[in-house]
């Protein structure tokens, strides 16, 4: 999942950037 948001940077990662940090 990470490297999905790393790719394309959606609002998810902005709503729940801990979740991307993990």
């Amino acid at each position: 999942m990470g490297i999905r948001f790393l790719s394309q940077p959606e609002p998810c990662t902005q709503v729940l950037p801990s979740l991307h940090r993990v």
